[in-house]
């Protein structure tokens, strides 16, 4: 009942912000849902924090008011708005839906310029939102899926906020972090997640993986079908990152990158995927609610990691599901900071990922750039150039971090 109450609230303060053309009010109204879609991550919280943040956008641009179309959209907003703060008096949900659809499909009504900008508008929202689903604790994987969103243009909004400068980021010891990227040759499976397959595609240095191979050719470098497609599978579906598909499938057809279901079945991937996604996403609660922090492509991984029998390293660029294994105390302390209100912890289930062993991308450029894989002068410089340009395009590392690999470079 509070939550719905809570929504009607946000929706009448909108409407009443837009006809005052209250941008900031807007985005305030935005930021609010944003806690509520964390801990509940019902489609309808996130949906009117999308069209809220949208409308602040737009409304901070008067130029919009006078195109061709506005008057459209706008009346159509005001008569939707009201029909669902009526859905939601009444607890009609289904209706719910349907009136907060109808918002976003006026824009197909639209003719002109106008549709095009506030697509883009829109998309841009939805990119903004699932930031702030990350910034609570989720992992981008999650966090992109409850958007609709690519990973590929998620990865790029993360790399350029202040995220990754958090402390709290920083679980283990940046040396015996490299300290397990030396030892590589010791290891029999390096399992890649999407976050690492984004950022050495989009940084030019997706090649090192082709050397490494080479250099330590008993070492297979996996990804799971479930990471295979949130990077391959959907670039293949968006022109702006079609390239990178060709990359990436480039690397699986000469057998430098293979698929996990090579070494077991799919099924049983699948099945203790599921079974950690569970215990992961009942192991941290607020409100009475259980935080469902990760997704089927992080947990396939560490669903590979678990069932093989072997030496392995888990490559995992985004912070929450290192942070499980090596500080859940600081994911914890990321949540409550940002949901401000505290998080229990089932301290049983974090037994389940206590042994996983992970890297980051940033570690493998390390390494390579220490191996003198790359064409360039081995220069402290470069290895500057080479970290910070897995920062920029979502590796969760801080400047700090930075400063300390390049004292330790070989």
């Amino acid at each position: 009942m509070e939550e719905v109450d809570n929504m009607i609230l946000v929706l009448t303060e909108t409407k009443a912000a837009l006809i005052n053309n209250d941008s900031h009010r807007l985005k305030v109204l935005s930021d609010q849902t944003i806690h509520s879609a964390t801990i509940y991550q019902d489609s309808d919280s996130i949906m009117i924090a999308v069209i809220v943040y949208s409308l602040g956008k737009l409304t901070e641009r008067e130029g919009y008011r006078h195109m061709q179309g506005w008057r459209e959209f706008y009346n159509s907003f005001i008569e939707n708005i009201d029909l669902a703060i009526k859905a939601l008096e009444k607890k009609d949900t289904e209706k719910l839906v349907n009136y907060l659809g109808a918002i976003r499909n006026s824009i197909n009504e639209i003719e002109g310029d106008l549709s095009k900008y506030i697509r883009d508008i829109f998309y841009k929202a939805q990119i903004n939102k699932a930031f702030k689903l990350y910034e609570h604790g989720l992992s981008s994987e999650k966090t992109a899926d409850l958007l609709g969103v690519s990973l590929w243009d998620l990865a790029g909004y993360i790399g350029q906020s202040s995220l990754s400068e958090s402390s709290l980021n920083e679980a283990i010891p940046v040396k015996e972090r490299l300290n397990k990227a030396r030892q590589i040759r010791k290891v029999k499976n390096i399992v890649l997640d999407s976050g690492p397959l984004i950022s050495l595609t989009l940084t030019g240095t997706l090649f090192i993986l082709e050397l490494i191979k080479k250099k330590f050719p008993e070492i297979e470098f996996l990804i799971t079908p479930a990471v295979k497609e949130e990077t391959i599978d959907k670039a293949w579906m968006v022109k702006k990152y079609e390239l990178e598909a060709v990359k990436l499938q480039d690397l699986l057809d000469k057998g430098v990158i293979k698929l996990s279901s090579d070494f077991m079945a799919k099924n049983q991937i699948e099945k203790e995927t599921s079974r950690i996604m569970k215990v992961a996403n009942s192991t941290f609660k607020t409100a009475g609610e259980n935080l469902k922090l990760i997704h089927e492509g992080e947990a396939s991984c560490l669903a590979f990691a678990n069932i093989c029998a072997c030496e392995n390293l888990i490559v995992v660029d985004e912070r929450t599901v290192r942070l499980f294994s090596e500080s859940p105390e600081n994911l914890r302390a990321i949540m409550e900071r940002k949901l401000h209100m505290p998080v229990a912890v089932n301290t049983k289930n974090l037994k389940e990922f206590k042994d996983f062993s992970f890297i980051r991308s940033s570690e493998l450029l390390f390494l390579a750039y220490e191996m003198g894989l790359f064409d360039y002068k081995k220069d402290k410089k470069v290895l500057d150039a080479l970290l910070y340009a897995a920062k920029y395009s979502g590796t969760a590392i801080s400047s700090k971090e930075i400063e300390e690999m390049k004292n330790l470079a070989g």
